[in-house]
């Protein structure tokens, strides 16, 4: 019985650990898509000048 509550709770270690980095590469993510709009209308604006 030991034995599986340790297994389980490697996996459930596991699951949170994979969590939270989704969560870490989801904002990072977001943040490249943001910076890269944001250089886009800038350069945008400067071909329009």
């Amino acid at each position: 019985m030991r034995k599986i509550k340790g297994q389980l709770k490697g996996i459930v270690d596991e699951m949170n650990y994979l969590k939270t980095q989704k969560e870490r590469f989801t904002k990072a993510n977001i943040s490249a898509n943001d910076r890269a709009q944001g250089f886009a209308i800038c350069a945008l604006t400067a071909l329009s000048v």
